[in-house]
């Protein structure tokens, strides 16, 4: 069983600390794109600016502790990056948001061409 599944711990809380971190301009990119996003945006829920479909520089990436559905730099990030905010339930991690500059630091360097 995973910790979560639906971003179901994805909490008012969260929502807020979102809408009162993410700068003007900026854009908050979540690792599974479910349609409740439009409709969190559009209740006010989520601030207005959500990556792909709004234009503007990935301030955020949000994550949930949904291993079975983890891309390469998920599996890097709740390892080893440093969340700006954690969702626990009896210390279980079940959303984190990371700053979007924590994929490009835990990201490999890009491998050389072989001559």
């Amino acid at each position: 069983m995973e910790p979560t599944y639906y971003w179901d711990a994805l909490t008012p809380d969260a929502r807020q600390w979102l809408t009162e971190h993410t700068p003007e301009g900026k854009t908050i990119a979540f690792a599974t794109g479910p349609s409740s996003w439009l409709y969190l945006r559009r209740t006010g829920d989520l601030p207005p600016r959500l990556a792909p479909i709004d234009p503007g520089e990935r301030h955020w990436y949000v994550l949930q502790n949904r291993p079975g559905a983890f891309k390469d730099w998920d599996q890097m990030l709740a390892a080893h990056g440093r969340a700006k905010y954690v969702v626990t339930k009896l210390g279980v991690p079940l959303v984190w948001i990371f700053p979007y500059a924590e994929i490009q630091r835990l990201a490999p360097p890009p491998r050389q061409a072989i001559p």
